[in-house]
C-alpha cells in the first residue's frame, strides 16, 4: 500500500514509517480511496494532445506519486519535523561598488 498524507477520512490508517522513524506518524490509504485520488487528479489535467506514449507515462508518474499532487479543496500540510537556521552577521561588509554621487546631491549628503 502506497503511503501518503491527506484530509480524506476513509480508508486510512495512521503507522509507523519504519524502525528509525516511530515517532513520525504517516498515513496508510487503502485501495479504493487511492483510486478516487487518481481519478481526481486526472481529471484536473488536460491530456487530449499527448501522444499515447506520453499520457502512459504521466499516468505512470501520477499513480506513484499522488501524495505530491494538491487537490482544490484538500488542506495542504505542513510539517516541522525539520528545522533549520541560516546564520546572518553583521561583521562581513556587503560587496557594493561605490559610485561617485552626482553633484546635485553632494550639498544633501554633506548636511
Amino acid at each position: 500500500m502506497r503511503k501518503r498524507k491527506s484530509n480524506h477520512k476513509e480508508g486510512i490508517n495512521q503507522e509507523p514509517r519504519n524502525e528509525t522513524a516511530k515517532n513520525i506518524p504517516c498515513l496508510v490509504v487503502s485501495e479504493e480511496a487511492e483510486k478516487n485520488r487518481l481519478t481526481e487528479i486526472t481529471e484536473l489535467l488536460r491530456l487530449e494532445y499527448l501522444s499515447f506514449q506520453e499520457e502512459a507515462n504521466i499516468m505512470k508518474l501520477i499513480t506513484n506519486s499522488q501524495d505530491r499532487f494538491h487537490i482544490p479543496g484538500e488542506k495542504l500540510t505542513a510539517t516541522n519535523i525539520l528545522q533549520h537556521r541560516i546564520p546572518t552577521t553583521d561583521d562581513r561588509p556587503i560587496n557594493a561598488r561605490q559610485y561617485r554621487f552626482p553633484q546635485i546631491h553632494k550639498e544633501e549628503i554633506n548636511r
